[in-house]
């Protein structure tokens, strides 16, 4: 599984995945500043999966047709223990995840 963590995503949840997981945030993949749709189309190329906090991007890009799941995650406090919850859950049901669509987890 290959994950990609938007930019607003706090770098450090990437302690939450088993290591057999990769998990790369947009800096380490030189997409940092790349708008939501561009973003989109180049993670897919790469990525099985988009994980963010952007509840608004949804709203503002079309991932209809990409070969990438994107898991939206709630989160209102920006502590790294807000994160680890989202994430279980991410991975109990990455799986069933649809391809092209955004789903809040």
């Amino acid at each position: 599984m290959r994950v990609l963590l938007d930019e607003c995503v706090d770098r450090r949840c990437k302690v939450f995945f088993p290591s057999v997981h990769e998990v790369l945030h947009v800096s380490d993949v030189g997409l940092h500043g790349t708008k939501n749709g561009q973003l989109l189309r180049k993670a897919a190329e790469s990525f099985d999966y988009l994980l963010t906090i952007d509840t608004k991007m949804p709203f503002q890009t079309n991932a209809k047709g990409l070969r990438i799941a994107i898991a939206i995650m709630p989160i209102r406090a920006q502590s790294l223990e807000a994160y680890e919850p989202y994430v279980q859950r991410f991975l109990e049901i990455a799986e069933q995840l649809p391809v092209g669509e955004f789903t809040v987890i």
